[in-house]
């Protein structure tokens, strides 16, 4: 691992050109655990090419997909806006589980049209504060020890994180437990 100033302009489309990335699931079931999408990015995405109203699957609410998302927000209320008998939609992925928007250069989606969780990523917010995720095949992941070269490698800022972070919780109509 470095941290170094320099983190190439391009990290995500660098990324999907190394092999293995974010949008591509390691196991046969994981898409269980798939971020769900809210009504709005759905509809976001469909009003910009219709022909994408096929990449979506309604999926149910599992015990172990609620459960994995409330350790992602655990300060919201998971179990209320994803109740066990319910369901949610996420983007579908392929025979050879890549997302069905992942091309040879990365995400084919414009950024403005990705989903929210997909902007953030690997930038997360937990408890307030500005994280990311720890994932072993995400190279920007891998170049930056610091919060501010991540920022810098994802072409954002903390400000843009936590309103996006913001977004995607009002999306989903999560609150805050207790609030």
């Amino acid at each position: 691992m470095t941290d170094s100033l320099f983190v190439h302009p391009d990290i995500c489309l660098q990324c999907a050109g190394q092999g293995r990335t974010c949008c591509e699931l390691s196991d046969t079931g994981d898409e269980e655990f798939c971020f769900p999408l809210s009504d709005v990015e759905r509809e976001r995405i469909v009003a910009a090419d219709a022909a994408h109203a096929q990449c979506f699957v309604f999926a149910p609410n599992t015990p172990g997909f609620v459960q994995q998302l409330g350790v992602l927000l655990p300060e919201y209320t998971v179990q209320t806006a994803f109740p066990e008998s319910g369901f949610h939609w996420r983007l579908a992925i392929t025979q050879t589980r890549q997302c069905v928007f992942l091309g040879p250069a990365g995400c084919v989606l414009d950024r403005a049209l990705r989903p929210t969780y997909c902007q953030l990523f690997p930038l997360w917010v937990l408890r307030g504060q500005l994280t990311w995720f720890a994932a072993p095949e995400c190279l920007a992941h891998a170049q930056c020890l610091s919060a501010r070269n991540m920022l810098t490698a994802m072409h954002t800022t903390q400000a843009e994180v936590l309103s996006l972070f913001s977004t995607l919780c009002a999306g989903l109509h999560l609150s805050k437990v207790n609030a």
